[in-house]
């Protein structure tokens, strides 16, 4: 489900080979549980003319001043 949120419970029950009740029961069991959390959308940021960028960075001995800089220059840049 974390990378297909619009799943349809039917889909799941046919991809798991079971019935779409025991999906529904798992979903609220996990729900009560609060093993999920909760639901939210996602967003086509292109379509309404943004983009999306993820930056995975591995620094090593950086001090919080260049870290600091690096983040700032970046939300300024992708914004």
């Amino acid at each position: 489900m974390s990378k297909n949120r619009r799943i349809s419970t039917i889909n799941l029950a046919k991809k798991f080979k079971i019935n779409t009740n025991v999906v529904v029961y798992c979903i609220k069991k996990h729900i009560n549980k609060n093993i999920i959390l909760g639901f939210n959308f996602q967003l086509n940021e292109q379509l309404i003319g943004y983009a999306y960028h993820k930056v995975f960075l591995s620094l090593y001995d950086t001090d919080n001043k260049s870290l600091n800089n690096i983040i700032n220059y970046l939300n300024l840049t992708l914004m």
